[in-house]
């Protein structure tokens, strides 16, 4: 059969909007920054509208791709255990595999110790609300709800979380390992849920925990920052917990079904 020679081919496929759209996103917000800097010279505002202008783009080029948030829905099929759950094993995911790779990497070298002030409001407020936000619609609802319609589940899952890792880089390698291990249950939880609400309380809860002084539960070698002996053994324990969780609970009662939409949501759980 021949085919119309006057038919338009799309200009990108599903895969190539997809992950343009997240680079797009990140762009934007390199682009916002770098002018609020040389505008003002103030990092910390340009890094919050930043990432708030690219989570505008986000969200905006996920409804260019044809997709509905279904808001009224997520707020229906709201579980509270979902984020409780998810937060306590991404947060002690996270700690122990930094603790590890602290462990072996402090045999071999040594870094600056993070002296960041996380006290001013602007900094409380662009870090629990303006990035969680922000970064939620560009790399969970953007990124892997576009990735999701058109790629394998691994491939979403680890191609997002990887770059959200890289973009938590400017403190040291073992920032991003942190980042990437704890993100790795966000993002398995929005692939399964589709529900951004509960990776956007997951993002707010774990930003407001590293706010307070925790030095009672960390020490440091050579600059890096590593659990104490009790605290690995309790977020261990914790983990493990969270891990049978994820394995055994939340896929039979939590995830959405494939090829179920968000509306119809409700009546697959």
């Amino acid at each position: 059969m021949n085919q119309n020679p006057t038919q338009k081919k799309p200009f990108a496929s599903p895969k190539q909007y997809a992950i343009c759209s997240l680079f797009l996103c990140l762009a934007v917000v390199l682009i916002v920054a770098v002018i609020i800097v040389t505008a003002c010279g103030d990092e910390n505002l340009a890094g919050h509208l930043g990432l708030l202008f690219g989570g505008v783009v986000g969200l905006l080029l996920y409804r260019l791709g044809g997709n509905k948030l279904h808001l009224g829905a997520q707020i229906r099929n709201f579980h509270v255990t979902v984020p409780l759950v998810t937060f306590v094993t991404q947060w002690t995911a996270c700690e122990l595999a930094s603790t590890l790779y602290g462990l072996i990497a402090c045999r071999f070298s040594s870094i600056k110790p993070d002296t960041n002030d996380n006290s001013t409001l602007l900094l409380i407020l662009g870090s629990v609300i303006i990035a969680p936000v922000s970064e939620e619609l560009m790399f969970r609802l953007c990124g892997m709800g576009l990735l999701k319609k058109c790629s394998k589940k691994w491939f979403t899952i680890l191609f997002t979380t990887l770059l959200f890792a890289l973009l938590h880089s400017f403190y040291s390698m073992q920032g991003v390992v942190n980042v990437f291990t704890g993100t790795i249950f966000m993002a398995i939880c929005y692939y399964d849920t589709e529900n951004i609400l509960y990776t956007i309380l997951v993002h707010m809860l774990h930003n407001l925990c590293c706010l307070p002084d925790l030095s009672l539960i960390y020490r440091l070698e050579n600059g890096y920052s590593l659990l104490t002996a009790p605290a690995a053994a309790v977020s261990l324990i914790v983990f493990l917990a969270g891990l049978y969780w994820f394995v055994k609970v939340f896929p039979q009662k939590y995830a959405v079904p494939a090829n179920v939409p968000q509306t119809d949501a409700e009546n697959a759980s």
